[in-house]
């Protein structure tokens, strides 16, 4: 089931800086057909910037949507009662999976993130996604770690640890193809599916769908001719990823190419400024739309 491209989904907002649940639905429908499945309520659905109300209507709306594709929900936070709260909300709302970054603020021991999640397989009934984010975290899990991980019940991993060296010690360790190894970025596609990764949760997704499906499907099809040609797209997106932070960069893509999906939430800047400058680098990239 959770295998392929699942889009790390955006959260549109409004220009009162409040969720827009409407941009949301359209933003699906542009996307549904086109991905293997949905990753909602991670870094690039602004999960920071939301209180629990809010997540529970983005939740809502993506469920109502009947997307027919699996949807795991991002449930972490500092407060494991808040993670667990929403991830039970999720769960009876009908969602496929969630996903937990670890305990974050404090710089917890292991013993007691495998605790943390020891309650959690305990009192969630669906699929439990550890989701590592070093950079967001603070820290990171050692292999053996994910390993003691496995061994309790927890289900898959999101690794956005951008660490090959990390996933081959993984793979060695663990046995993907029991446990769902999805990476955090489509860039690491090729290397992670041919030793057992199951595909990619993708940021670039919501702007260029077709782009990363068509990379995943080169590499399932060991068609490494076409799988070159295809990565640069991925590559000229990149050159625009570095005109500052993702979240705005995808806003102003979508938008410019006729997807509303509004604004990134405050403080991020997003101005007509900010708007020319991505305008100029798309149509720089000549293979991507502008």
């Amino acid at each position: 089931m959770f295998e392929g491209i699942f889009t790390s989904l955006i959260t549109p907002f409004n220009n009162e800086n409040k969720v827009d649940l409407f941009r949301l639905e359209n933003l699906l429908s542009f996307l549904k057909e086109k991905v293997h499945g949905f990753f909602i309520l991670g870094t690039y659905g602004s999960t920071a910037l939301l209180n629990e109300v809010e997540k529970k209507q983005i939740i809502d709306k993506v469920v109502e949507n009947k997307l027919n594709k699996p949807v795991i929900v991002h449930v972490g936070s500092s407060n494991p009662n808040t993670s667990l709260e929403l991830a039970k909300y999720a769960q009876n709302k009908g969602v496929d999976a969630v996903a937990f970054v670890p305990p974050y603020f404090y710089n917890y021991q292991e013993e007691e993130v495998i605790s943390y999640f020891q309650k959690i397989v305990k009192e969630i009934t669906i699929p439990v996604f550890v989701y590592l984010n070093p950079p967001r975290v603070g820290y990171n899990l050692s292999v053996s770690c994910v390993e003691q991980l496995v061994r309790i019940g927890v289900y898959g991993i999101k690794d956005t640890t951008n660490n090959l060296n990390y996933f081959y010690d993984l793979c060695s360790t663990v046995d993907l193809e029991k446990f769902n190894y999805l990476n955090g970025s489509e860039l690491y596609l090729n290397p992670t599916m041919l030793h057992g990764g199951k595909g990619a949760i993708s940021a670039m997704s919501n702007a260029f769908p077709e782009y990363v499906v068509d990379v995943y499907n080169a590499i399932k099809n060991a068609n490494m001719e076409d799988y070159k040609e295809k990565m640069n797209y991925l590559f000229a997106y990149r050159k625009i990823r570095k005109l500052g932070q993702g979240i705005p960069i995808i806003h102003a893509i979508l938008n410019l190419n006729g997807i509303n999906v509004g604004r990134p939430r405050f403080p991020f800047i997003y101005d007509e400024n900010f708007l020319i400058k991505v305008k100029n680098a798309l149509e720089g990239q000549k293979i991507l739309k502008s």
